[in-house]
């Protein structure tokens, strides 16, 4: 069973504020703790990574490991048990919610660096007008997970999930 996640809307408002009010993309980080089969997001944990951190186009940010890593330290070490990288997908329409296949190679290797600080690790993407989280735990077959602001469920398209499942199975077939 996928967590779902819990954070509260001004943290979440400004997240989207910031994938929106940049026309280039933008990278964050931030922890939560895991309380049974749901994710808490602390907005006391956030990291943006901008200036000197991060090199960013249109279409994509960079940012060191070494520098994802000492945020996921400094995370590990507030007592959170779970770290998010979360970026946005810039566009004048709003952006898609679903993973690339460049993200999904990030995923995978920023789940391993997680693993061995003892943290959880899950994607965020940000359009600018809603926040999506991803599990990318099972290999080739991405989860939306169920996020909740404010204890209210953002209500998602049907179709986020569908496009990548689609995506999913393109690449599956070569």
């Amino acid at each position: 069973m996928e967590k779902s996640i819990y954070i509260s809307e001004k943290f979440y408002n400004k997240i989207n504020d910031i994938g929106i009010s940049n026309d280039k993309e933008q990278m964050m980080a931030f922890g939560g703790t895991t309380i049974g089969d749901m994710i808490v997001v602390s907005e006391k944990t956030f990291v943006h990574f901008q200036g000197d951190k991060a090199e960013s186009t249109r279409k994509e940010v960079t940012v060191r490991l070494r520098d994802l890593v000492n945020a996921m330290i400094e995370i590990k070490a507030k007592g959170y048990d779970t770290f998010f990288m979360t970026h946005s997908h810039f566009s004048l329409f709003g952006g898609k919610g679903d993973l690339s296949d460049e993200d999904e190679v990030n995923s995978e290797m920023l789940r391993n660096v997680c693993s061995q600080y003892g943290m959880n690790y899950y994607d965020g993407i940000t359009t600018g007008y809603k926040l999506y989280f991803w599990s990318t735990v099972s290999k080739n077959d991405p989860r939306l997970m169920d996020c909740y602001v404010d204890n209210n469920p953002v209500r998602y398209s049907i179709w986020v999930p569908i496009t990548e499942k689609i995506e999913h199975l393109g690449r599956n077939k070569k």
